[in-house]
């Protein structure tokens, strides 16, 4: 399945009753980070998660074939390289910020019957923070609501 049309699928309309939410993972005030995108032609090297605040530092963590750049603006903005293990019941992962810890969240799902017997795949998912502040990382797991066929 892809994960990412799942996560869609899946996600509450309601952030009030989602499973993933910042309070129903009791982290207060914390923000969900909006993620973001390498460009087409880009895929991420290194395995550690990080905060990247300057374009040597993403270029270092982004290989791009064909003259591809990143275009990311770190003047304004920083960004999380988390890089995790996409779990065979893995949906995605999110993130929140409270101004001194990202807290990653691995979103989890129950299987449908006749799924595929999936694989754990290594991933690296992107998140735009705001600049400033040093930051710590911590860890969060929810469970969505699987819609079988």
């Amino acid at each position: 399945k892809d994960g990412a049309r799942e996560v869609a699928k899946d996600a509450p309309k309601d952030p009030a009753k989602d499973p993933c939410g910042a309070a129903a993972l009791g982290l207060g005030s914390a923000t969900a980070l909006p993620p973001w995108r390498p460009p087409a032609g880009c895929t991420p090297r290194g395995g550690e998660t990080t905060v990247l605040r300057a374009a040597a530092e993403l270029e270092a963590r982004l290989e791009c074939a064909g003259g591809a750049t990143h275009g990311f603006d770190f003047s304004k903005q920083a960004l999380v390289a988390a890089a995790y293990t996409l779990s065979p019941a893995g949906v995605g992962l999110g993130a929140f910020d409270d101004g001194k810890t990202v807290t990653l969240v691995s979103r989890q799902r129950s299987p449908c019957p006749g799924d595929p017997m999936p694989m754990p795949m290594n991933s690296t998912a992107w998140f735009v923070l705001p600049t400033g502040g040093e930051r710590t990382f911590g860890a969060a797991a929810c469970t969505v609501e699987s819609t079988c066929p």
